[in-house]
């Protein structure tokens, strides 16, 4: 009997790919700043005081959107990229938000190593609180910086029983990771690559991040509900369970040794392999179900 699903599994709906910006009041001194500044401004002829009128405005708005105690966000470079260690306590829940990029190693002990720029260190959070881990990244004005400073953090863990990736950031495996039961939730822009085992799995994802799955799973849960790809040619199964939403335009692989059974209500290609005894996929839309070799 396979086991009931995560209480995530049952809610995950997608989410807005776009984090609204949020204004706070600004402290009193970053205001008197920029009082300071505007009186200087008008002292000049029409032209400079038109163009450091919109300057200072638009250091206003700046500051404004940085949010409450990261006021000075958006002025601050990354610094030297730095690798810092992180004890943490046990947790069998992970959810990575934001646009941090993690990675999984199986250990026997549990810590996180977190890699990016000294001065962003403090913006990746990392807590855990009854035995899940949330990781977020609360920096602000991130596109008035380098794009190619990493956002990384390598977790060691002995065991995990649910992964949650909100965001647009990647979650992958540092070689094959084991867990008697795994369920893996994809909701946002971000990727799955995964190598496990497990005895069961449970899969979903949404919106347009795609997933990469390779191993063995005996019985295997799977749902594409929005644009991504799915490919688990890589997965062996015994059966396997696949539904594809009215909503999704994605593609799934799989391949599977005795059973593939489910539903398919989208506009995507299913690509199996194998030679199974039954095949049972009913297709209600413009979507398509190829054999491979």
């Amino acid at each position: 009997m396979a086991p009931l699903a995560s209480s995530a599994s049952a809610v995950a709906r997608p989410i807005p790919l776009l984090t609204p910006v949020r204004i706070t009041i600004l402290p009193v001194r970053s205001i008197l700043r920029v009082m300071f500044r505007i009186k200087n401004v008008l002292q000049g002829n029409a032209a400079r005081r038109l163009l450091g009128a919109g300057a200072t405005l638009g250091a206003v708005l700046l500051l404004a959107a940085c949010g409450k105690d990261h006021e000075t966000d958006c002025l601050k470079s990354t610094g030297k990229v730095t690798t810092e260690r992180r004890e943490l306590a046990p947790f069998r829940i992970l959810t990575a938000n934001d646009n941090v990029d993690v990675t999984l190693v199986q250990d026997a002990e549990t810590y996180a190593e977190v890699r990016t720029g000294k001065n962003l260190q403090e913006d990746i959070e990392l807590t855990v609180s009854n035995g899940q881990l949330v990781i977020k990244n609360t920096s602000r004005c991130n596109w008035m910086r380098r794009y190619d400073t990493p956002r990384e953090v390598t977790l060691h863990l002995p065991r995990l029983l649910d992964v949650r990736l909100h965001g647009q950031g990647n979650v992958r495996t540092a070689g094959n990771f084991r867990a008697d039961t795994l369920f893996c939730h994809l909701v946002g822009a971000g990727d799955f690559d995964l190598d496990i085992s497990s005895h069961y799995l449970n899969l979903d994802m949404y919106e347009l991040g795609d997933v990469s799955i390779r191993g063995r799973a005996d019985d295997a849960k799977l749902l594409v509900g929005g644009s991504g790809t799915l490919r688990a040619q890589g997965l062996q199964t015994r059966q396997c369970s696949l539904r594809l939403t009215k909503d999704s335009d994605g593609d799934a692989f799989v391949s599977f040794a005795e059973a593939l059974f489910g539903s398919h209500a989208g506009t995507g290609t299913v690509h199996y392999q194998g030679n199974p005894a039954q095949v049972s996929l009913q297709v209600t839309d413009k979507g398509k179900v190829l054999q491979g070799n």
